[in-house]
């Protein structure tokens, strides 16, 4: 590890995300508070990175393999600087105000925008089976004159339009919604991966010598 950052440590504040995200993709973070954003060093930036995590709480005093991410969250467009952690274990409650130590040991990949189909987590799975039920209502009409009319139950058009026109309207609902699913799709699995990158990391000699570090004491 010469000549890098790692390993880095630091400390901070959880503090509320921006509310999207990682909530969504069943991948729940502890986002840092920007004090502690503004600290690291320019070679820490726009990545996504392995470490060990301890949350300074008087119920838990365990140290946890993470996965932390820095930069600017490119699939959603973010335009601020944020850095934020997963930690591998799952809690029954949140955090917000607690103070979480971590230490960062390398890097996984680099932030990056998803454009490409991918296997979807089994909540995206779910959200398409309503898309999919939302795109076959509009085929369930009753259909005289070359006038479409959509079922009483489909609330998003209440009023009959011409067959051509509501069949543009639906296939280009499917459309955006079919390609903002899947592009969601490869960045739950890009997740995953970096999850289990980590484990594998962690596992080395190497990393473990920091899972007992006086900076967690």
């Amino acid at each position: 590890m010469t000549n890098t950052p790692w390993p880095y440590f630091t400390s901070g504040t959880i503090v509320h995300g921006f509310g999207r995200g990682s909530k969504e993709l069943g991948c729940p973070t502890a986002n840092f508070d920007e004090e502690t954003v503004d600290k690291l060093p320019s070679s820490i930036d726009q990545g996504v990175y392995y470490g060990w995590a301890k949350l300074l709480t008087k119920r838990n005093n365990e140290i946890y393999k993470m996965v932390t991410s820095v930069g600017t969250n490119p699939f959603y467009n973010g335009e601020k600087k944020s850095m934020e952690t997963h930690i591998i274990h799952e809690f029954p409650e949140d955090f917000y105000g607690e103070t979480l130590k971590i230490v960062l040991l390398g890097e996984i990949r680099k932030m990056t925008t998803f454009n490409n189909a991918g296997m979807p987590s089994k909540r995206i799975q779910s959200i398409s089976k309503y898309t999919a039920f939302a795109f076959v209502i509009p085929f369930v009409s009753i259909i005289t004159k070359g006038e479409c009319y959509p079922c009483p139950f489909y609330s998003t058009l209440s009023f009959a339009l011409p067959l051509q026109q509501s069949l543009n309207y639906h296939l280009l609902w499917f459309s955006v919604t079919y390609f903002f699913l899947f592009d969601l799709g490869e960045l739950v699995t890009a997740i995953q991966n970096d999850i289990s990158t980590a484990k594998k990391k962690l596992d080395s000699d190497e990393c473990r010598q920091y899972h007992n570090h006086s900076f967690f004491q």
